[in-house]
């Protein structure tokens, strides 16, 4: 199989894969775009190779050095991506989950004196009553 063939085969391929993870709830839509755009650049490039060709000429770069490169930053960018997303929910995480903790340590507390009250109310009433 020559190397456009298996971007032909990528492009078509990653599309299909793409909608499945979206609608099994697996990838979020943001991303989603991403790799659809990833999948038409490399559909692009298996039917028109000479466009790769060009673009390693005009860099004064072999083919495959061209290609390992494009391949390369893709996976760079949506490596950084990833991080930093990552990066923001684990924060965010964090942020909700001490929250979380305050609050239960509140309602705990609120408890505790709702309790005490009704102690002292509830005895107070037997106490009236006799």
């Amino acid at each position: 199989m020559t190397a456009e063939r298996l971007m032909l085969a990528c492009g078509l391929i990653v599309p299909a894969l793409t909608i499945y993870f979206v609608r099994k709830r697996l990838l979020r839509e943001k991303h989603a775009l991403a790799w659809m755009l990833f999948a038409g650049a490399v559909t692009i490039l298996g039917l028109f190779p000479d466009l790769l060709k060009s673009f390693a000429y005009s860099f004064r770069l072999s083919y495959p050095a061209a290609a390992l490169f494009a391949a390369l930053a893709v996976i760079y960018l949506f490596s950084i991506s990833m991080s930093v997303s990552s990066c923001l929910h684990h924060r965010r995480i964090n942020s909700l989950l001490q929250d979380v903790a305050l609050l239960r340590l509140r309602v705990a507390e609120l408890e505790q004196q709702s309790k005490g009250e009704n102690f002292v109310q509830s005895g107070g009433d037997k106490a009236s009553r006799n």
